[in-house]
């Protein structure tokens, strides 16, 4: 190689190396100023992306929140055995119960039947904070496949509450009814009767109150006629006030293919029998008493198994060729009442109905063709109507059990005052489907709505794993002012406490 181009090679590379250097050396030299103002530009940028990030992700947060229920929440519990949170007011109390099911053990001699120990747990409840004052309990010994098929009912006499389970044991079925001082808790009576075998299921439910007394009522067989036996027990002592065995003037095919309930109006009750398919028997009894008052039997076209009693009167609705009318007769007389057209259930049927009496009002829940409220005067006056939309969009609608669409209208519940919470609901809910349900309060007298809200959700809906599912509303009952409800979501139901 040329000795000139080495050493010019050579002079290049020496001044490439120097100016290097040189870079270096000023750069080592740059005040820490530059440094830190490079280093702001860049966290500056890191924080802008992290922000925009965190931004994003709380907007989705919100924006996929399960939407706020419509009552004012004052409290909250979970109650073993009492998913609903049934239970009665009393007072400034809300009195309800929960149990729990022991080890199951099999019979000797009998693999495929198990017994348990039921523990029971009757609580008064503070209805504003969710304070438990008070707690009561009591023990059922050696009950037949338990957990029990059963629904225990609790029913307020007075100041005391009585909780009534029915259940099946190694020697037959029982109804065990306890009553507690419902301000203390303290127990007042405790006492237990043999019941037909196939009654366990279904006799807690055959119970209601009168004056200080507990009236229960059961056919003794299922043969016809059918001996239906009365039986009225001191809510305070337990003592058996009186008994009396009338013979039900009908056929029934089992006391499960029919309804049996109960209308009270001060200390008579008017019980109904009303088997499947057949026509119905009414009948009168001073629930004080036990004396009879008199029994009276209606075709299919009168539904006196809804029937209601009040300010003297006993009313049923009862399908007729002029339309669908609020009959009824006077409790004391036995005189029938003027019948009272009802205008808001437009194919007259009392299929598509349910009829309520509320603070001297007589209130009809319609499901045809449209959901409404109307409120009609014992003088046969409609005073006003209310209608509610669907809880979920559908096409023509159907008048089954369920009501139209899937929904369903609430029995009236009174907050005081003269005025009641009503709604519209879904009946039936599926994991993943939209509804929409309705509450107000109404005056009775007017129809001006004094509270409204809409609940609108996705059953069991999560969109994210931080979010729960979207919960069902379901109230329970009212105390003067403040509303029970149970909270219902596919993995757990709580009882809550609110206003409206």
């Amino acid at each position: 190689m040329d000795g000139s181009v080495t050493s010019s090679i050579a002079l290049s590379v020496r001044r490439r190396t120097r100016a290097l250097w040189t870079d270096v050396h000023l750069s080592l030299r740059r005040p820490s100023t530059e440094i830190a103002r490079r280093r702001r530009r860049r966290w500056l940028a890191t924080g802008a992306v992290v922000c925009a990030v965190l931004l994003v992700v709380a907007g989705v947060y919100v924006v996929t929140l399960p939407p706020p229920l419509p009552f004012h929440e004052l409290w909250s519990k979970t109650l073993a055995g009492n998913s609903y949170g049934q239970g009665v007011g009393i007072g400034g109390l809300f009195v309800t119960y929960s149990y729990t099911a022991g080890a199951l053990t099999n019979l000797t001699g009998s693999a495929d039947v198990q017994t348990a120990d039921l523990t029971f747990q009757m609580e008064g409840i503070d209805l504003v904070s969710g304070t438990v004052l008070w707690t009561s309990s009591f023990v059922l010994w050696g009950v037949v496949d338990a957990p029990p098929d059963f629904l225990p009912r609790m029913v307020a006499a007075g100041s005391d509450a009585a909780l009534a389970v029915s259940w099946g044991g190694t020697s037959g079925a029982n109804l065990t009814v306890v009553t507690v001082d419902a301000s203390t808790g303290d127990r007042l009576a405790d006492w237990t009767v043999a019941i037909p075998g196939w009654a366990s299921t279904v006799a807690s439910q055959e119970i209601a109150t009168a004056n200080g007394t507990l009236v229960t009522w059961l056919p003794e067989t299922l043969t016809s006629p059918t001996p239906l036996l009365l039986v009225g027990y001191n809510v305070t002592t337990g003592a058996r006030a009186w008994n009396d065995s009338v013979p039900i003037p009908l056929t029934l095919d089992g006391w499960g293919l029919g309804i049996s309930s109960a209308a009270q109006d001060g200390s008579t009750l008017e019980i109904s029998v009303t088997p499947a398919g057949g026509p119905a028997w009414l009948l009168g009894v001073a629930g004080n008493a036990g004396t009879v008052l008199g029994e009276r039997l209606y075709n299919g076209s009168a539904d006196i198994s809804r029937g209601v009693a009040g300010a003297g009167n006993f009313y049923f609705l009862n399908s007729s060729a002029g339309g669908l009318l609020i009959d009824g007769f006077n409790l004391s007389l036995g005189t029938n009442l003027t019948p009272i057209p009802v205008d808001n259930v437009r194919d007259g049927s009392a299929g598509s109905a349910a009829l309520f009496a509320v603070d001297g009002v007589l209130l009809v829940a319609s499901y045809s063709n449209d959901l409404s409220y109307a409120a009609y005067d014992p003088g046969g006056r409609m005073l006003w109507i209310s209608e509610f939309p669907n809880a979920t969009s559908c096409g023509q609608p159907d008048f089954s059990a369920l009501g139209p669409c899937a929904t369903d209208l609430s029995p009236p519940l009174s907050l005081g005052n003269g005025v009641v919470l009503v709604s519209s609901y879904a009946s039936l809910a599926s994991v993943g489907n939209a509804y929409l349900d309705t509450y107000r309060a109404i005056d009775v007298s007017s129809g001006f709505v004094d509270w409204s809200a809409n609940y609108s959700l996705t059953f069991g809906y999560q969109f994210w794993p931080w979010q729960g599912p979207e919960p069902l509303v379901s109230v329970q009952s009212t105390a003067g002012p403040y509303v029970l409800y149970a909270v219902v979501s596919p993995s757990s139901i709580s009882l809550e406490g609110g206003t409206t």
